[in-house]
This record gives structure tokens, sequence and C-alpha cells, in this order.
């Protein structure tokens, strides 16, 4: 999508539970799947405890930080 039209913003909204990382990890295709979502704009959850999972998900699987700080580097910033 983003190929095709540059500028547009991609938001993701789960409406099932996030898996907590310990199932996460199970999962084959587990980084691709957590590196599918991170690069919508914004992801949205039921619960602040999904939420939870995510990021604890990203931080174990794929060593990746988070916080309110702005990423210096001029990657990618997503909304949860």
């Amino acid at each position: 999508l983003t190929r095709r039209i540059p500028m547009a913003k991609v938001g993701l909204f789960l409406h099932t539970p996030f898996p907590s990382s310990e199932i996460f990890r199970t999962l084959w295709c587990r980084e691709d799947l957590l590196r599918g979502m991170m690069n919508a704009d914004q992801v949205g959850f039921h619960l602040f405890e999904y939420a939870r999972h995510f990021l604890t998900c990203s931080r174990r699987l794929l060593g990746l930080k988070y916080g309110m700080i702005p990423d210096e580097s001029g990657g990618h910033n997503l909304a949860i």
C-alpha cells in the first residue's frame, strides 16, 4: 500500500487478544508477523494488557526498545 501511495497512513486494530510472548514465540513466523505489524503507523488493541503483550514480544523477540522518546536515528515511529 505504501509503495503505491507513499503518503498513506496505515492503521491496524486487533479485535482479538494479543497473546503473551510465551505463546507468541511458538509461532514459526513470529518475527515476520511482528515486523509486518511494525510497518503500520498506528496499532490499536482492546485492552492495555494486549498492548503490553505486543510491546513485550517486540522487545524479547526483536530486541526493540519502546518509550515516549522519538527515534533519533530517523527510523519509523509507531503509535500504540
